[in-house]
């Protein structure tokens, strides 16, 4: 992948990266799991402090399932998308 910057008369600063080795996506998915185990208890903690009336059905009108907690991008986990191009 290239990033640079043109103008009229200079030609900017650039860098081309490098794709990554099987290990560096290893290590990079590793480190993502540590990342989201370590803040896990923090981030259901927010959503249910965020979430405590809809869960306790503290009113007759909310019908449908009960929320439950799930560790995504909405409550604020690491996701590493797949795809072509991407940069982590």
């Amino acid at each position: 992948m290239w990033w640079s910057c043109f103008l009229y008369d200079k030609k900017g600063p650039y860098h081309i990266w490098k794709p990554e080795t099987k290990e560096e996506k290893e290590a990079c998915k590793k480190d993502l799991e540590e990342r989201n185990r370590l803040r896990f208890d923090e981030d259901k903690l927010n959503w249910e402090l965020e979430t405590g009336i809809q869960r306790l059905r503290a009113t007759t009108t909310i019908r449908g399932r009960k929320p439950q907690f799930k560790h995504d991008e909405t409550t604020r986990a690491y996701i590493l998308k797949e795809g072509k191009g991407g940069i982590n």
